[in-house]
C-alpha cells in the first residue's frame, strides 16, 4: 500500500505551484516566511531564559485539556519548528503521566497541567473562535480556566499569557506568516512588541512587510 508523504506546508504549496505554473510566487511566499523566521529567532535570547511553552486545548468543565506534542509533523505544528519551542516544551518528561488519544494528543487533569506549570500557553485551534462573531472564547474557555483553583494558578493563566493563537484547519502559507507572528510576540513580548490578536500593530512592530505579502499575492514578485 504506498503511502502519501506528510508535506510540510511550503512543500505542500511547492505541489500547488507547479500545478498552477506559479513555482516564482510559491518561492517568494516561502522566501518571505524563512526570512521573517530568520530575523525573529536571531534576536532569541538564550534557551535558558526562554519561557516555557505548553501547546494544548482545555476543556474548564471537565477539569482537563488536551495537550498536543510540538515536534509533530504537518503544517499545523510548523511555527513551533519554525521558532524552535520544541526546546522549551512545559510538558516534557511528563507524557508518561498523561492518557495518550493518539498521535500527538494527550488528556490531563489539571493537576498535571499546574506540574508543568507552562510560563506560555498557546491554544489549539483556538483562532478560529476568536473570528467567530458568535463565538466567545474568552467567557467560555479564558476566563473559566482563570477562575479554576487549580488551573487559575498556572503561570500562563495567572500572568495574562493564555492565547488563542494557533489555527488549525486554515493554517495556509498567508495564515502562517500572522499566526508566527503573533506567537512570537507571545513569547518575548520585551523583544517584539504585544501581541495585538486580529488588530494591526504599530508599524514598527510589524516582523513581516505586509506590502512585500500583497505584491505575492497579486503575482508582483521580484526576480532579483
Amino acid at each position: 500500500m504506498e503511502v502519501h508523504p506528510n508535506y510540510d506546508l511550503y512543500d505542500g504549496l511547492n505541489e500547488y505551484a507547479k500545478v498552477f505554473q506559479a513555482e516564482e510566487r510559491g518561492a517568494a511566499l516561502q522566501q518571505l516566511f524563512d526570512d521573517m523566521v530568520d530575523r525573529i529567532t536571531s534576536q532569541f535570547p538564550p534557551v535558558e531564559d526562554r519561557p516555557s511553552v505548553g501547546y494544548l486545548t482545555p476543556s474548564p468543565d471537565e477539569g482537563s485539556a488536551v495537550v498536543i506534542e510540538q515536534d509533530g509533523r504537518g503544517y499545523q505544528h510548523k511555527p513551533f519548528h519554525a521558532l524552535n519551542t520544541i526546546q522549551q516544551d512545559a510538558f516534557e518528561g511528563l507524557y508518561s503521566e498523561m492518557e495518550q488519544l493518539g498521535g500527538t494528543a494527550y488528556r490531563v487533569d489539571f493537576e498535571v497541567l499546574a506540574e508543568a506549570d507552562p510560563d506560555v500557553i498557546i491554544h489549539h485551534n483556538a483562532m478560529s473562535d476568536i473570528r467567530d462573531p458568535e463565538a466567545d472564547w474568552y467567557g467560555t474557555v479564558l476566563t473559566p480556566m482563570q477562575n479554576d483553583p487549580v488551573a487559575g494558578e498556572v503561570a500562563a493563566y495567572r500572568n495574562g499569557r493564555a492565547y488563542p493563537w494557533h489555527e488549525t484547519y486554515a493554517a495556509g502559507p498567508i495564515a502562517m506568516m500572522f499566526e508566527t507572528e503573533l506567537i512570537a510576540k507571545s513569547l518575548h513580548p520585551g523583544i517584539f512588541g504585544e501581541p495585538m490578536g486580529l488588530e494591526e500593530p504599530p508599524e514598527r512592530e510589524k516582523l513581516f512587510d505586509r506590502q512585500e505579502l500583497a505584491d505575492i499575492i497579486n503575482g508582483d514578485v521580484d526576480n532579483e
